[in-house]
């Protein structure tokens, strides 16, 4: 991986960095001199979160702990960062605050609830965090929420529980952007044979016949077309046509796991025989398939489990990968979603049935 800067028409102009960093969550500082993200021990996979200077390139730890912390979002003045981390047995449960720039100063704990922060108002009053199962009537509801750096008071910003986060501060901090999960299942028209393929040559697509549910409490829209764009799919079901035969090469199929936002993903990665599976996974294009795939996320306190064949992953948008099965008992189904600064997020998959 690799920190990649690209101008407001989608263009490469620079990286930052070397390429073989491991790094998660990069948020840009308010002057833009530096860059905090999560990046994970190599030999334990254990979470700390990272500071690298813009001009320099230069990357160092800013938290040190056995624990896990990640999340990092700045303050508007660039001073101080919050992070959440699950410290003391929880599952990414505590909120803390600390300098941005002294490896050895004071976390100071702001809130013990199972929640993400997102962003920080310009004013530094309010934080916002998505928090999972604070609402008593529904466990299972991630609801978005600001909390109070003075007092650590919280006030909640939509009254009906559902799955929201992702909160963004307008820049007068009078207004609040957030997502809301939703599955779309239709049709997408390929252009070439296979739809990783297809996936994989735009940035965005027109899917056909489109259903929106808004989940888990139900409700639709029927919708003639959709415009999706690729940042916004971490799945999508494959269904359809599976390409030309005569233009597949011989695989070999590796079982893999992986953490897309709230989903864990397992099923059989394949590679060129004799390639090492992540490395084959780095170096090819973002959209990959995998077969014989399961998707596990939480309802409330119950661990869902989906059997859904074949699925497109987005590489670009997968928290982490490795060789293996999941863990008995659910342990790595993640509590809460990932927070990405994807604007007007879908957090659910994308179910694509091809049509030519």
């Amino acid at each position: 991986m690799q920190l990649t800067w690209f101008d407001r028409n989608g263009e490469q102009s620079g990286t930052l960095g070397p390429p073989t960093i491991d790094l998660y969550q990069p948020r840009l500082s308010p002057k833009g001199d530096r860059i905090a993200f999560t990046r994970p021990d190599p030999k334990n996979g254990n979470r700390d979160v990272w500071i690298i200077e813009v001009d320099r390139g230069i990357a160092a730890p800013l938290t040190r702990n056995a624990a896990n912390d990640w999340h990092p979002v700045w303050s508007s003045d660039g001073t101080r960062l919050l992070f959440n981390s699950d410290r003391e047995g929880k599952t990414e449960g505590l909120l803390y605050v600390k300098s941005a720039s002294d490896v050895s100063s004071e976390e100071t704990q702001l809130l013990d609830m199972q929640s993400s922060p997102t962003d920080w108002s310009r004013d530094g009053r309010w934080a916002a965090v998505g928090g999972t199962g604070t609402d008593k009537t529904d466990p299972g509801s991630s609801v978005a929420q600001i909390v109070s750096i003075a007092d650590r008071s919280m006030k909640r910003l939509l009254a009906a529980p559902s799955r929201n986060g992702a909160v963004r501060f307008s820049p007068d901090g009078r207004w609040v952007a957030y997502t809301s999960d939703e599955r779309l299942s239709g049709r997408v028209r390929l252009d070439s044979s296979r739809l990783s393929d297809m996936l994989n040559a735009h940035d965005e697509y027109v899917l056909v016949e489109a259903l929106a549910e808004r989940l888990p409490h139900g409700g639709s829209l029927v919708v003639s077309e959709i415009l999706v764009r690729r940042s916004e799919l971490p799945l999508v079901h494959a269904t359809g046509p599976r390409g030309d035969r005569t233009l597949r090469i011989p695989t070999e199929p590796h079982k893999i796991v992986l953490r897309a936002g709230r989903y864990l993903v397992s099923g059989r990665l394949h590679s060129v025989p004799g390639h090492d599976p992540l490395a084959s996974l780095r170096a090819r294009r973002p959209m990959i398939p995998l077969t014989y795939a399961t998707i596990e996320f939480r309802r409330g306190t119950e661990i869902v489990a989906e059997p859904m064949g074949t699925i497109v992953v987005n590489r670009e948008l997968v928290d982490w990968v490795r060789e293996g099965v999941p863990l008995a008992g659910g342990a790595e189904v993640p509590w809460v979603p990932a927070r990405r600064p994807v604007r007007d997020e879908i957090d659910e998959p994308v179910e694509a049935e091809s049509a030519v």
